[in-house]
Formats: structure tokens, sequence, C-alpha cells
């Protein structure tokens, strides 16, 4: 299934710095210059001034919106307020907008496609599967794991947000118990997981060009909740490996040192 969301970018008043508003008056002066004095020196005086000053303002605002996109990665729900928030202070019309949807979504899969096929055979291991199917799962876990789920993330392409999950109350987690259990027994997932939803971010460059995004991908909230919930249970049987301290919750730098050091 392909899915990719575009959107406008608002440009408003946050980049209207001091130094734009220095530069705006030195770009004035040279002009009325020119009108008081109207010879071709002082006009080629001006169209250089216009060019630096536009070129350094535009320089500016790319900047402003780099680290604004880089903010809306990290948090989709909370630089919603902050759009919405600029529109309200800005009561006249927005002039400066920029659509991302100039790239065609055939564009848009052939990019990401090639981002992330892989490049490299990689052998993988023979696991005996004969008791994978033994993990018992409770209430008590769904409960757990659904307490520790975050608010204001973006859902998947189901729509079903954390919120849900988390506050749907006793019955709604006696439905999702017996789905990831029968979904265990089984040992099918659904198909509606398969799918994802990708949002690029613009990082620098020309807005065009789709290389110059990066892509944001939302999962099914209930398959992260699922694969959460799995890999709290395995992680009680499997031991990492000592080349992977960086994930074992109680392991520091200096452990790895220390077991590099004295093999």
């Amino acid at each position: 299934m392909r899915e990719i969301i575009s959107f406008f970018t608002f440009v408003s008043t946050p980049w209207f710095t001091p130094e734009i508003k220095e530069l705006s008056s030195q770009k004035k002066e040279f002009y009325i210059r020119y009108l008081r004095n109207k010879t071709p020196e002082n006009w080629n005086s001006y169209k250089n001034e216009r060019n630096r000053v536009n070129a350094t303002i535009r320089a500016i605002i790319e900047d402003y919106w780099e680290r604004f996109t880089k903010g809306m990665e990290r948090d989709m729900y909370g630089s919603q307020r902050r759009i919405w928030g600029m529109l309200r202070r800005n009561k006249q019309e927005i002039k400066d907008t920029v659509q991302t949807n100039k790239i065609t979504i055939d564009q848009w899969e052939t990019y990401f496609k090639n981002l992330y096929r892989e490049t490299e055979q990689i052998e993988q291991p023979i696991i005996d599967t004969e008791d994978d199917n033994n993990i018992e799962l409770t209430i008590e876990m769904i409960e757990d794991n659904f307490k520790s789920l975050k608010n204001r993330k973006s859902p998947g392409p189901n729509e079903i947000t954390n919120e849900m999950l988390k506050y749907g109350g006793p019955n709604l987690q006696k439905e999702i118990l017996a789905f990831f259990q029968n979904i265990i027994s089984k040992q099918k997932i659904p198909a509606e997981w398969k799918n994802s939803t990708t949002i690029p971010i613009f990082k620098k460059g020309q807005k065009t060009v789709p290389e110059n995004y990066r892509g944001i991908t939302l999962l099914d909230s209930t398959l992260k909740a699922f694969t959460k919930t799995i890999l709290q249970e395995i992680s009680k049987t499997i031991q990492i490996r000592d080349e992977q301290q960086g994930f074992r919750k109680t392991a520091r730098l200096l452990t790895q040192y220390s077991l590099l050091t004295n093999r």
C-alpha cells in the first residue's frame, strides 16, 4: 500500500529577526540613494546590495525551517500546536508557502524504495521454532504495556492512537489480549500491519528534490504494542551477546571496554 503525506509549510513572522530588519533597512537606504540620484552607478550599487540582502534573508529563513522541521520530527503532535499558534498570531494572509506535492507519488516511491533497499545478502541464522509459540501473555502484561505508551504520538494508517489503547479500559485490554494470543497461536500477523505511512520531512537544499527529505515511517500502534510485549517476554530467556552491551539496561561503556581489554 502506497501512502505519502504531503503538506504545506507555512512561513510566518518567527524568522523575522533583528538581523533581517537591519538588512532590509540597508537595502532601503541604497534604493533611496538611487531615487535621489538615478545614475547607473547608484543603480548597480542598489542591485548588488539587493541581491546580497535577499540571499542572506533566504539563508536565514532556510535555517529557521530546517530547525523547525527537525523539531517536527521529534514531536509531530507538538509541532501541530506550534503551527496553529503561528496561524493564530498571524491574522494577515500568509504569502510564502511550499507545496511538497510538486514531487509525484511515483517519485517518492522510487526514492524510498531505493533508500531502504538491502544492498548485501545477509545469511540468516537457523532458529529452532519448535517452542516459539509457548509465550503466555496475561492481562497484567497488556495493562502495564499500555500504561507506558506515550501520548500525542502520530498513529499509523488505521488511525489507532496510543491514547485509544492506553485509556480504552479493561474490556479493550481483554480484546487486545485475545487478539495477541491468536497471533501467537496461529503464527501469522494481520495483513494490515504490513502497511505504513511515510511522511517526508524537508532537510535542506532544493525542495523539489526527494533526496533532500528524510522519511518518518508511522506504524500501526497495536503492532508496536505487540512487538514490545513479545520483546519483554523473550528478553527474559534470551541472553544478549557481549558485543551488544548497548542493548543491556545495566551495561555501560566501561563494561564494554572491560570485556574487550580482558579477552
